[in-house]
């Protein structure tokens, strides 16, 4: 194997040249993953927190709002797919991104007016403008929900692939790890930044800040886009897809029911594409890991605050869950070099699953033990967790043609949307913090299911692919 041939003393200064060199040739991506990740992040935050700053005693505005936004997105997400296959690359991320920060910035202003104006105690659902004000802004966030999604799909599962294909030696699996540590990054980062904008800025001028920001934004990533386009011009290569007839070209003077049985072949198109994928059982573990309560989130700072931990010991706790994330994502390529693509996911999803079944001592067996002992093993589960998100997308990447790539990830999304859901829902049937023991156990059994599912794909299609060149070059000797 030439890659493990003798080399030049110089041997440490060659192989920091090389990492050196694969960062300046994916600045661009970098960039634009890092801008698009910060702003989702940034965005995300401000607008949960300025709601329950406006109304600290209902959680209905907030809940109203993700519900709407998650099944919004779940409907719609394999249609996006659709759009994304169907047109130019740049064209499609080039109007996402655009539509994107334009809907967060008037999602923006429309906060900052019920925040100058609608600030009671109660929700006046009795206020014509109020509610007028409250649909709109829902409206806009879906549409900004669904904007990013595309682009986040676009990049991360199409852009990434078509731009280590056109580089002999690049790794799809470090591409792919460092988009997933920048988003851990700005997950990390972007709720720090607009709380310390507003330790020294009113609530309503930090939303102008952000919204302006946004505007600004959307020019450095146009422009990032562009160059990446440039810079690698396999993207502006048509996508088989582009040129191939679809379905979506109705017949001329077709009936009303003609039309709806058609439109709904369509809708159906990107799951029945999902469903026929030799990746099936491996994506469908990736869906799983996405209901759960064991992770941080809203509920789980639910059950520690119902438990009378401090809001600096919970901060601590996600942060040092993001930062483990992060790690996963640093150690994740390299553990692809060694085992192969299919063997760490499966090396990732059962230690994920060990992990997360330890929360049964402190919750059930030994209910008597600090809150760190049910803290600890969920904070560890986020390396493996981050290292079998990288597994599952370059599994797909390196499996679906460029024409499907959109609908199958669509779906995959949607599916992933309805699992969140499903999680909310779950929580609202518990109705009070004292039954997560109970919903703990739905998430391990998830988690166990996910690696059972994933484990039938390998023994069918994954143990028999060792580590490809591409995957050894950054690490082996």
């Amino acid at each position: 194997n030439k890659l493990t041939q003798t080399k030049a003393p110089n041997k440490m200064y060659q192989e920091s040249g090389k990492i050196e060199g694969f960062f300046k040739r994916h600045y661009f991506l970098y960039c634009s993953s890092f801008l698009s990740s910060w702003g989702d992040r940034v965005w995300d935050y401000a607008l949960y927190l300025s709601l329950s700053l406006v109304f600290p005693d209902s959680l209905i505005v907030p809940s109203l709002y993700a519900l709407t936004v998650t099944a919004s997105t779940m409907f719609f997400a394999s249609w996006v797919g659709r759009v994304i296959d169907t047109y130019p690359r740049l064209m499609i991320i080039s109007v996402s991104t655009a539509i994107q920060n334009i809907m967060v910035a008037g999602a923006l202003g429309l906060i900052l007016v019920i925040h100058l104006y609608y600030k009671t105690a109660s929700v006046p659902w009795d206020d014509a403008w109020f509610v007028f004000t409250l649909v709109t802004l829902i409206i806009v966030g879906c549409v900004a929900d669904l904007a990013s999604m595309a682009t986040r799909i676009g990049i991360n599962k199409d852009w990434v692939v078509v731009i280590s294909e056109s580089q002999n030696h690049a790794s799809l699996s470090e591409l792919n790890a460092m988009v997933t540590r920048l988003s851990l990054i700005c997950k990390v980062a972007g709720p720090v930044f607009f709380s310390l904008l507003l330790e020294g800025l009113s609530v309503s001028t930090a939303l102008i800040v952000i919204a302006i920001w946004n505007v600004v934004s959307a020019f450095f990533e146009l422009f990032l886009l562009v160059k990446m386009n440039s810079h690698f011009p396999m993207l502006g290569k048509p996508k088989a897809s582009e040129t191939m007839p679809t379905s979506s070209i109705r017949s001329e003077g077709s009936s009303v029911k003609q039309s709806i049985h058609e439109y709904l072949l369509e809708i159906w198109e990107p799951y029945q594409k999902y469903f026929s994928q030799t990746i099936l059982f491996a994506s469908l573990a990736y869906v799983l890991l996405y209901l759960t309560v064991l992770a941080p989130g809203a509920l789980i700072i639910n059950y520690l605050t119902y438990l009378n931990m401090g809001p600096l010991e919970i901060a601590v706790f996600q942060a040092t869950s993001a930062c483990v994330g992060v790690f996963g994502t640093m150690i994740g390529p390299y553990m692809i070099s060694q085992f192969g693509l299919a063997k760490t996911g499966m090396i990732s999803i059962w230690t994920q699953t060990i992990l997360v079944c330890c929360v049964i001592f402190p919750l059930y067996i030994w209910k008597g033990l600090n809150l760190w002992f049910l803290l600890v093993p969920i904070i560890l589960s986020r390396a493996p967790l981050w290292i079998f998100d990288i597994i599952e997308v370059q599994i797909l990447q390196d499996s679906i043609s460029d024409q499907d790539r959109g609908k199958v990830n669509g779906a995959e999304y949607s599916l992933t949307c309805l699992m969140t859901l499903l999680s909310y829902a779950i929580g609202l049937i518990a109705g009070t913090p004292d039954k997560f023991p109970l919903l703990s156990l739905v998430s391990i059994s998830c988690v166990g299911l996910a690696a059972l599912l994933f484990t039938f794909w390998y023994l069918r299609h994954g143990h028999t692919k060792p580590p490809t060149e591409e995957e050894t070059h950054l690490f082996k000797d």
